[in-house]
């Protein structure tokens, strides 16, 4: 014969049936949460290293000393004078591939002062073979790009044909060797987009156009200077969809 369940035995299971339930809530909820944040971490980590590598690939390559910082009015001020708010900063690229023979123009970064077809508008680059339009920058230059008129004074606008770089050297201190340059760059924390843009010639008195997002939800753009070399952190965040917060990861790295 069957006994059935007593009173005190279904209390009894009622009651491990609703510690189970409480306990097992809390870590299914507990288990949600961890994977939340691993699974938010993890984005965090590739949108940020992304980011920093961009810039870091860009700034590499920069003219240092047409590096410039902007404040929050927009106006020019050395990167070595950096305050509270600037979350912008300018420089003039190099063009490497130009100067590694893989684009055109294709440059040396020499000239020949003593080449008797070196004068105030041509001067003869060995090795230079491409043809193009652009800027150099004479290493060895004493500039501070902090307006128009010293942007005209740091860059000299040229045509590289062949081993001549056709430009107006008169008056300009000419040095043995050089840069050169199609475009600046600029980058800038605009709300929460960090944005860049590219293919201007503000020695040209060229207004940015070409504008590209590389990275949204950023929470803070700071960039350090010590000699020549930069320190840039980015902080990117994320709402939290539990609610119960917001995360954020930061990354820096140290450009030469």
């Amino acid at each position: 014969m069957r006994r059935g369940f007593t009173l005190l035995e279904l209390i009894f299971v009622i009651v491990i049936l609703g510690v189970m339930s409480k306990f097992g809530v809390e870590l299914l909820y507990k288990i949600y949460e961890n994977t939340v944040y691993s699974n938010t971490l993890n984005r965090l980590q590739g949108r940020s290293e992304i980011a920093i590598e961009q810039i870091a690939n860009r700034l590499k390559y920069r003219i240092k000393d047409t590096t410039v910082a902007k404040s929050g009015g927009g106006s020019l001020k050395p990167i070595g004078n950096l305050g509270a708010g600037d979350s912008t900063i300018e420089w003039v690229g190099i063009d490497i591939d130009g100067w590694r023979g893989t684009g055109t123009p294709t440059w040396s970064g020499l000239v020949d002062l003593n080449d008797p077809l070196t004068t105030n508008a041509s001067l003869v680059s060995p090795g230079s073979t491409g043809a193009g339009n652009g800027a150099v920058f004479f290493i060895g230059s004493d500039v501070d790009i902090l307006n128009q008129a010293a942007w005209d004074a740091a860059m000299i606008p040229v045509n590289s044909a062949g081993a001549t770089l056709t430009g107006n050297y008169v008056g300009r201190d000419v040095f043995e060797f050089y840069q050169f340059a199609t475009s600046a760059y600029q980058l800038s924390l605009e709300g929460t987009d960090l944005v860049l843009y590219s293919d201007y010639k503000p020695w040209n008195n060229e207004g940015r156009t070409n504008r590209q997002v590389l990275m949204q939800d950023v929470k803070t753009f700071t960039f350090g200077y010590s000699g020549d070399v930069l320190l840039v952190k980015v902080c990117v965040t994320d709402n939290d969809i539990t609610g119960l917060g917001e995360y954020f990861i930061c990354k820096e790295k140290v450009v030469f």
